[in-house]
């Protein structure tokens, strides 16, 4: 039988395929769209706060629905690929971890989180136009989290009367090998905006399961940019509570098992693009604007560009 355009639209199937893409939208933020990671991050958020949580699959909800409304403007969407492999759910929920570090989770958190979920739909839209234009479309650029990163700025400009105070940071303790597995983990953590060893562990575990590839890419890339930040004299604290290293995380799961193909070069790709992450953060960090993930965003995008012009760094097959 022939596939009518109404049945090849259509995003979701049964309740149990939309439970799927909304565990595939979580599993994202590390570029896994793999049900068992998505329990396992958002088993992560609950962790921290289940109220975080909530306001994440809030987020997530209103993402995925502005994906729906503009499928048609998203490549690979519209027959629903895209929506069911989560593209369209990862920056809501971390819109909604923002939203929840910022604000809390009262109702200023959660028309901050709905309206920021729905308005990364067509900011992703804008992206993906300005890199399918003329001269960007060589570099094959992704929207990424990009979309977040603008989303989440703007929660904190307009959200400042209402903002909570930030807690301070816990003394740093245990032994050598006790911090460094604290700041190893927390840096996993920390892309979802949570500060926890135990939830930085389920992420990771999540991630392991998914590909095993991808859970060494995040202990490199968040061992890298916490030995970058220890050489350069930064701060303790920020190490040990993974602050420094989330982007680098990021950076190292794209290059490693993303973007880049390939037995080693990517490998060194992604050791390469975690310390540029750490050394960027420094930077951007005395400009005090948010940074939420831009260092990886950028980092990202600049080695890409770069390795249009290195055959040795090969893109793997759309």
């Amino acid at each position: 039988m022939t596939e009518t355009r109404s049945e090849a639209v259509r995003p979701f199937g049964t309740p149990r395929d939309a439970a799927a893409t909304a565990l595939h939208g979580v599993g994202q933020i590390y570029f896994q769209p793999s049900v068992w990671c998505g329990l396992f991050i958002l088993a992560a958020f609950c962790v921290a706060d289940w109220r975080m949580a909530l306001l994440g699959v809030i987020g997530l909800a209103a993402s995925t629905a502005a994906g729906v409304a503009l499928r048609d403007r998203l490549p690979g969407s519209p027959d629903g690929t895209a929506l069911r492999a989560g593209m369209h759910g990862f920056c809501g929920i971390l819109v909604g971890a923002a939203a929840f570090t910022m604000l809390g989770a009262g109702w200023a958190g959660v028309i901050a989180t709905a309206i920021g979920g729905l308005l990364c739909g067509p900011i992703t839209v804008g992206f993906v136009a300005l890199f399918a234009a003329r001269g960007f479309a060589q570099f094959a650029l992704p929207a990424t989290t990009a979309p977040f990163c603008l989303v989440a700025q703007g929660i904190h400009y307009t959200t400042e009367p209402f903002q909570h105070e930030v807690s301070e940071l816990s003394e740093v303790h245990g032994d050598l090998v006790q911090i460094s597995v604290h700041a190893a983990l927390t840096g996993i953590s920390q892309v979802v905006l949570i500060d926890s060893p135990v939830a930085g562990l389920l992420i990771l575990i999540g991630l392991t399961i998914a590909n095993w590839k991808v859970g060494v890419a995040a202990i490199l890339g968040s061992a890298a940019s916490a030995g970058f930040a220890w050489l350069i004299g930064e701060a303790p604290l920020d190490d040990y509570h993974g602050l420094d290293s989330y982007s680098s995380v990021l950076v190292a799961i794209a290059m490693a098992c993303v973007f880049l193909s390939g037995k080693w070069s990517p490998w060194v790709m992604a050791l390469i693009g975690a310390v540029l992450a750490a050394a960027l953060e420094q930077l951007l960090l005395e400009t005090e604007v948010p940074l939420f993930t831009w260092p990886y965003v950028l980092v990202t995008w600049l080695l890409l560009i770069v390795a249009r012009y290195v055959p040795a760094l090969a893109r793997p097959p759309v």
